[in-house]
């Protein structure tokens, strides 16, 4: 009896404070009525000033008394809301997953889309991609059902997102295009996230002329001017990439000195368009002052991702002037990647330390750092990208409760293995096995050691090799000219941008190539690098001729070989047209080259280094390369190798 007049008396004191709370000018007088009713607690918790923490209070008073669903419904979501609020998300899961219970009891299929929403929702903000998708097709699905475009498409823009995130970018595109396709011509507040996201996704796969499609259609439904300054630096960056550098600082310039800048924005802005000047032209070392003032307001304001990014820009400027300071910069992008938690960060700034050179002892240091962290990135990754594509799966067939089903089988089966796996054998087993992985990794980081010194003693002696016979005899040409003759200008400078194209080319020809995934997107740029006012280049069947499965190293050959070509024809053909084409049947590759240039005796062609070279690399990947040439006919070319 004593402990119910104590709770009695402990929830009427609750009561009075939350009234108070919620409205300090209420003071009208509480009876058991009041106490008892449901519609008191739903008038309290729906009142402007009453705080986020006292609506769950309330809440839960509510829920602790209801005996009807709807009563019930009601409360979590007015719950679930204001845990939102205080960014409680953990809470906040575990509400969405009683309210999911709660209303499939029911079977209400609007409650029931929501709750999974929601669900889809806080997994997301805790980090839970994989969960986050798995929730939010479940609630996509069912607003499909009830023919809900605007929550429909609100699931969708998160889907794509996601997609976007797992790495999966023609799926991202296909959701947010189906979106869009809801959408129509309505209004929406997503149309323009949409829009944004595919050209994101566009630009995550190095077509930056589709990017800038996309975003140009993002700017036609922006609303305000922040959102279309955001997409006008998105493009600037898009013109960037595709080195069209005056029309991207052009962009920078103009928006620098917009009034709706922020600080953050206006940092962005100086030091982007520094980067970009000195992308245009690496001597160019008055962007430094530029550079050195965006990182000064980002590390005054605590914007470390900034901060990261200017250190990165830093560094590279700093590599063709003072190596020490490029490596101080990189030293600083590493501090800003790790108090980031960014491990992608961290992979360039070791690779700009290992670039910048120390000693051999640090030079071992940072390559076995970078070794750790790529290593752990890539299980990590496919480790992600593994349980989305079961993920996938599940959700095309409505799988989801065998898997559940089946992962538990499973568990039970793995646990009776690791039973079995006690045995002597097994565990000799695994012993040798490991020594035999210490061994081989021992000797392969040794080989890969030995080879890497090969080829930079290589390399070196190409490069010298090349600024002797070709640059320095060019100089010595130019400085007799200035000297001894009274040549016009134009015809100085004609030499000079000869000079200057050489050493281009033998800078191309030795920059790192990258390969894998990236190879096509890397050998287009390249090609279409070549391309200028008099000589049109023409590419045929390369997008249908993936070259990203062959192996690395035939990758690294075919770019090659691919490069000194096309230096040949700007240096000796004359060409207004060259056309590649790229063929595959079942294993075997097949690529041909031809212009219609001056064309050459090939007799006399073939002493060349030039050519020498090129059948070097291909006999190298066991291909072979053909030559075929005439004066006044052009120049052909024909390459064929296995995957």
């Amino acid at each position: 009896m004593k402990q119910r007049i104590v709770s009695a008396f402990g929830i009427g004191f609750l009561l009075l404070f939350f009234i108070a709370s919620c409205n300090k000018k209420d003071t009208h007088t509480l009876t058991n009525k009041h106490i008892d009713s449901l519609s008191f607690y739903t008038h309290a918790i729906q009142k402007k000033n009453c705080s986020s923490k006292n609506r769950i209070k309330l809440a839960n008073l509510g829920l602790a008394i209801s005996t009807k669903t709807a009563d019930s419904i009601l409360f979590y979501q007015f719950k679930l809301k204001a845990q939102g609020q205080l960014n409680n998300y953990l809470i906040a899961l575990n509400t969405s997953k009683a309210y999911l219970n709660l209303v499939n009891k029911i079977t209400s299929k609007p409650h029931i889309a929501y709750a999974n929403a929601s669900l889809g929702y806080y997994y997301l903000k805790l980090q839970k991609k994989d969960s986050a998708f798995l929730y939010y097709n479940n609630a996509q699905k069912i607003y499909t059902q009830l023919n809900d475009t605007a929550m429909s498409t609100q699931c969708l823009l998160y889907i794509s997102r996601l997609q976007a995130d797992f790495g999966d970018y023609k799926s991202s595109e296909k959701s947010a295009i189906k979106a869009l396709e809801l959408i129509g011509d309505n209004f929406s507040p997503n149309k323009f996230c949409l829009l944004k996201k595919l050209a994101s996704s566009s630009r995550n796969q190095f077509n930056h002329k589709e990017a800038i499609y996309w975003n140009n259609k993002a700017l036609e439904v922006a609303k305000t001017n922040k959102d279309s300054s955001s997409i006008i630096q998105d493009n600037s960056l898009s013109y960037r990439d595709l080195k069209q550098y005056k029309k991207a600082i052009s962009i920078f310039d103009s928006l620098l000195n917009h009034p709706i800048n922020t600080i953050k924005t206006k940092a962005r802005l100086i030091d982007n368009l520094a980067y970009t000047k000195w992308l245009e032209n690496k001597n160019n070392s008055s962007v430094i002052p530029s550079l050195k003032k965006a990182a000064f307001i980002r590390k005054e304001n605590k914007d470390w991702n900034g901060l990261n990014a200017s250190y990165s820009h830093l560094s590279d400027v700093y590599v063709l002037i003072d190596l020490e300071t490029s490596h101080e910069y990189a030293h600083k992008m590493l501090s800003i990647a790790t108090r980031l938690q960014s491990p992608e960060d961290k992979l360039e700034a070791l690779e700009k330390l290992i670039k910048t050179g120390e000693s051999p002892s640090e030079l071992k240091k940072h390559y076995n750092k970078y070794t750790q962290i790529n290593d752990r990135l890539k299980i990590a990754k496919q480790q992600e990208q593994h349980h989305y594509a079961k993920l996938k799966y599940d959700t095309q067939k409505n799988r989801a409760e065998n898997l559940k089903l089946s992962v538990a089988n499973s568990q039970k089966d793995l646990e009776m293995e690791q039973k079995k796996t006690k045995d002597l054998y097994v565990y000799f087993s695994l012993g040798t096995i490991f020594l035999s992985i210490i061994a081989y990794s021992f000797y392969h980081r040794k080989k890969l050691a030995q080879e890497k010194r090969e080829d930079i003693y290589k390399t070196e002696t190409r490069i010298s090799k090349k600024l002797h016979d070709e640059v320095a005899n060019d100089m010595v040409h130019v400085m007799n000219n200035v000297q001894y003759s009274n040549q016009s200008k134009e015809v100085l400078l004609k030499d000079l941008q000869k000079i200057y194209l050489l050493t281009r080319n033998i800078s191309h020809q030795n920059s790192r190539i990258k390969t894998g995934t990236h190879f096509n997107a890397e050998l287009k740029n390249m090609l279409d690098g070549f391309s200028n006012p008099s000589t049109t280049i023409l590419l045929r069947n390369m997008g249908t001729t993936s070259l990203k499965s062959i192996k690395k190293s035939h990758q690294r050959e075919i770019f090659r070989v691919l490069q000194e070509l096309m230096v040949n024809m700007q240096k000796h053909s004359q060409a207004s047209i060259a056309v590649l084409s790229f063929e595959k049947k079942g294993a075997h590759y097949t690529i041909s080259y031809a212009d219609n240039g001056q064309g050459t005796d090939l007799n006399a062609l073939k002493t060349t280094n030039g050519l020498s070279n090129m059948e070097s690399r291909i006999k190298d990947i066991n291909g072979t390369i053909t030559f075929d040439s005439k004066v006044g006919k052009g120049f052909k070319s024909i390459i064929r190798f296995k995957k």
